[in-house]
């Protein structure tokens, strides 16, 4: 059986193969239920329901062989309103509308200007530039807005 961070690598190699990108991987148990879920993007296309089976048929064998718990695997867009968990997602949606949950309860909302190592800067709506330090992040997710 190989690491977590092998099979990682070898997933996100077959994904980038099959012209698509790994956004994450989670191992969730959710009613006693083992889920592995894979969240894929393409830079220039929208993940279609054939993109994600396709991607399916194409790791389950590396999953096959390296996991030993009786599993069901998941793959699927990250959709319109993301989860922002490593520092490469911040750096995809620079100019974009983030929501960001600081560990003290507050709630920061607006557009996501710079991705510096060690923090963040979000311009509200009050068009003030707010630094984030990332070990203040509770959770950070894109925010869909309709700009109706």
């Amino acid at each position: 059986m190989n690491s977590n961070s092998t099979i990682n690598t070898q997933i996100s190699q077959k994904i980038k193969d099959l012209g698509f990108l790994l956004y994450c991987i989670e191992n969730v148990t959710e009613n006693h239920e083992n889920i592995f879920r894979v969240n894929i993007y393409s830079d220039n296309k929208a993940i279609t329901l054939k993109d994600c089976t396709i991607v399916h048929k194409a790791i389950y064998p590396l999953l096959e062989d390296n996991i030993a718990n009786k599993y069901t695997i998941q793959v699927g867009s990250v959709g319109i309103e993301r989860p922002l968990l490593e520092l490469r997602h911040y750096e995809l949606v620079i100019n974009q509308n983030i929501q960001v949950r600081i560990k003290d309860a507050k709630k920061v909302i607006g557009e996501l200007k710079e991705v510096l190592e060690d923090k963040i800067k979000v311009l509200n709506k009050n068009n003030e530039l707010i630094d984030i330090n990332f070990s203040d992040i509770h959770k950070a997710k894109t925010l869909f807005v309709d700009k109706i």
